[in-house]
């Protein structure tokens, strides 16, 4: 009994000075002999550097939620009477492409698990069932939250922002395209018919970002790891009444611990929703943002603000639209998801300069009991809109808690100009 109690305590001291060791090399190499760089440009103290370093290395480990939310979860999924995979009842929701001049824009979508990250199976954030008449616009904002079994124990909220926005000089006409990913990725060319959708006389035709759809179900019920997210609406070119559009798509899964990997060959079920805005010839800019995260920092104001610029004069209002999105994680394994989110802010116009600007808010996070090292590459698509006679509404705000992650919710909005 004495040596067995020597072998824990000698076992104990050369279990924490390698770690102490290692704690520092990692430290030391992550300082790469020079000032880390973070957002708030502070330099952080020792232990601030050194928890740092664990988190570049090896990730975060919240050792309360281990017993605040993951034995809750545990005991939750063993006494649980839900099926293992529930059958998602969907509405479908008509929509017209007769185009209109008053719309409601996607201007941004935020979806976070209440407790603890998870794999991706459903992920739906939409507007469709888009009506004009009499001085209002209605739709039907549809959204939807699900990542497997431990998803559905701990729910999750939601919150979309929606623009209202209304011309008498522009159009907006709206449409879908259905895809198939082979292996995390597709992409299509789709060849619009301007005359048949009564735009033809428009000299400038862009498209919007409307919503999409990501569906795992048919081959992976319980979803994926995931390593990015993409959605791209990229104008090819306009050949008279023909417009030429590319949609590109990825759901990028991977392995990580405990989860099977989905192997190299992997199909998903994909839906996105558009809007083309024709206007007149200095109606559109077009913008990029791109920045990096590194470890769920979320990026400041002034990294995420966005530029353009119109021509000078005139008296104009100006709004801004999602054209497409990107989340790349910087891993060699994929991640369970937490929260994913994108937001657009008011558009900044002078009319004076023809400068605009917008922030643009992305973010994406693997935060829980034992959150792994997570970077993540956020780029975005934006495209300013000027137009003279423009009403802009009241950003409408549709935010729920998800219980039954399985359903796929719809709420009716409307807004009056």
């Amino acid at each position: 009994m004495k040596n067995i109690s020597r072998f824990i305590k000698y076992f104990a001291i050369v279990t924490v000075v390698d770690l102490l060791i290692a704690l520092a090399a990692l430290t030391f190499a992550d300082s790469a002999g020079h000032t880390p760089l973070y957002y708030d440009k502070q330099m952080p103290g020792v232990i601030g550097r050194a928890n740092e370093a664990l988190k570049d290395y090896v990730g975060e480990l919240h050792v309360k939620k281990l017993f605040t939310t993951d034995m809750k979860h545990a005991y939750l999924k063993m006494t649980s009477k839900k099926k293992t995979v529930a059958k998602v009842e969907r509405v479908a929701i008509k929509q017209t492409s007769t185009p209109e001049s008053s719309t409601l824009l996607l201007n941004g979508f935020n979806f976070a698990y209440r407790e603890n990250p998870h794999r991706m199976s459903l992920f739906e954030a939409s507007v469709n069932g888009i009506e004009s008449g009499k001085g209002k616009v209605s739709g039907i904002v549809t959204t939807a939250f699900e990542g497997g079994d431990w998803s559905r124990i701990d729910g999750a909220n939601y919150k979309i922002v929606a623009l209202p926005v209304s011309s008498g000089a522009a159009r907006f006409s709206h449409g879908t395209v259905a895809m198939r990913m082979t292996s995390g990725h597709a992409r299509t060319t789709l060849k619009i018919d301007l005359a048949a959708l009564k735009m033809s006389g428009f000299q400038v035709v862009k498209p919007v970002l409307r919503g999409f759809r990501f569906d795992t179900k048919k081959e992976l019920p319980d979803g994926l790891n995931i390593k990015g997210l993409t959605v791209r609406l990229l104008p090819v070119e306009r050949n008279g009444n023909t417009l030429e559009m590319d949609v590109i798509v990825e759901m990028k899964g991977g392995e990580v611990a405990f989860r099977p990997s989905p192997g190299y060959f992997y199909n998903v079920d994909v839906e996105v929703y558009y809007t083309l805005i024709g206007g007149g010839a200095d109606s559109f800019a077009r913008a990029e943002a791109a920045y990096m995260m590194l470890n769920r920092e979320k990026a400041p104001e002034n990294v995420r603000t966005v530029s353009a610029s119109f021509g000078k004069g005139g008296v104009a209002q100006v709004f801004a639209a999602v054209q497409g999105f990107e989340y790349d994680i910087h891993t060699t394994k994929a991640r369970f998801i937490r929260e994913v989110d994108l937001n657009l802010g008011a558009a900044k116009y002078d009319p004076a300069t023809g400068k605009v600007s917008v922030d643009c808010d992305g973010y994406l996070s693997n935060d829980g009991t034992f959150a792994g090292a997570l970077d993540v590459r956020f780029a975005a698509d934006v495209l300013f809109v000027r137009v003279p006679d423009a009403k802009i509404g009241s950003y409408i705000d549709v935010s729920d808690t998800i219980t039954d992650v399985t359903k796929t919710n719809n709420r009716k909005i409307e807004a009056a100009f």
